[in-house]
Parts: C-alpha cells; sequence; structure tokens
C-alpha cells in the first residue's frame, strides 16, 4: 500500500483528462508545485467535484503512484477566492495571474515554504486592498518569487521589499520605485528566456 501524504494546496488550475478526469496543478505547502490527477472528478457522483475547484485553498490527501504519478484522493475545501471575489474582477484577474505566473515559472517537486506563505498571505488578505493597491501588490509578489526562483535581477535593490510580509509598507516602497521594479521584472523574465 502506498503512503497518503496530507497537506495545504493552492489550486492554480485543471484541465481535464480523459474521459472525467482532470488535472490539477498544485502549489502545495510540503511539496511546492507538482500535478495531481484525479479519477472521475467530473462525473455528476464525484464527491471531490465541488472541493476541487480553481482558485482554491484545500486540504488536500495525495498518493504517489508506482509510476511517480500523484493522484488526488481526499479534498477539504477551505476557501475558493474566485467565490469571495467575485464582485471584484480586478481581484479575480489579479488571482488568475500570479496563478498563470506560478504554473510558467514552478517545476519540479521542491518544498518551497517562503514562498507558499507570501502567496496564500496576499491572497489571504487581499480583500483589505483596493484596486490601485491590487496593481502594486501584484508587481510586489513578482519580484518575491523571481527572487525565490534567483532569476531576479538586482535583487539587492529591492531586499526590503523582499524580505517584509508587512504588505501595507511594501506598497509604500513599491509605490516609490516602481518604474526600476518594473524595469528589474522585465529585464528578468527577458533573460530567463522562460
Amino acid at each position: 500500500m502506498r503512503e497518503k501524504y496530507h497537506t495545504e494546496a493552492l489550486i492554480l488550475g485543471s484541465f481535464n483528462h480523459k474521459e472525467a478526469n482532470k488535472l490539477f496543478h498544485l502549489f502545495t505547502k510540503e511539496f511546492g508545485f507538482l500535478v495531481a490527477s484525479s479519477q472521475a472528478v467530473r462525473m455528476e457522483k464525484s464527491k471531490l467535484r465541488y472541493g476541487l475547484q480553481d482558485f482554491s485553498l484545500c486540504d488536500i490527501s495525495i498518493v504517489k503512484t508506482k509510476n511517480d504519478i500523484w493522484k488526488l484522493t481526499n479534498c477539504v475545501p477551505k476557501k475558493n477566492y474566485y467565490f469571495d471575489f467575485r464582485g471584484s474582477p480586478l481581484k479575480i484577474i489579479f488571482i488568475a495571474k500570479i496563478n498563470n505566473f506560478l504554473r510558467r515559472f514552478l517545476h519540479g517537486e521542491e518544498k518551497d515554504l517562503a514562498l507558499y506563505n507570501d502567496v496564500n498571505n496576499v491572497f489571504e488578505n487581499l480583500q483589505n486592498f483596493d484596486d490601485e493597491d491590487t496593481i502594486f501588490l501584484e508587481g510586489i509578489i513578482v519580484l518575491k518569487i523571481l527572487h525565490k526562483l534567483g532569476i531576479l535581477k538586482d535583487s539587492n535593490n529591492f531586499s526590503d521589499i523582499i524580505k517584509s510580509e508587512d504588505n501595507l509598507k511594501n506598497i509604500a516602497l513599491f509605490k516609490n520605485r516602481k518604474r526600476e521594479a518594473y524595469i528589474a521584472i522585465n529585464q528578468s523574465l527577458q533573460e530567463s528566456h522562460l
């Protein structure tokens, strides 16, 4: 019998696979980024159907098969950010952009608790910020992701933003240096060739 693992996960996205299965891109607390499948989750009788929604925060149980494929066996939904922010299209777009950015740049199973906590902290506290601040939060979290992946050019210039967990302080710092921050982000993305 295979060992079952339990962890918290952000569901970054999913796509249909075969007749009733789905593959999920997960950013987990214990394993980092991974792709897991769930059998018959698109069928009406599936118990996991409603918990495994895109943009959700869940407690999941996963098993690694002999072919090194992750299978989702259980899901307890905690929060669905899409439903939480359905009245604010800009915040939904923000979450979708960060999820796509994570899917693009995270590869392999590597635990990164600090990055997971940064992303989760921003999503959890997003309701406290207006639309203008949400735009700056996007730049801040992209800076942090690029730094954690070792891609950010001139990361020493932004160490105060990268190290701080205080989003209000980071927004104030980012506003003062937004031009140079966006230049560093764009150069880093261009030079990474990803």
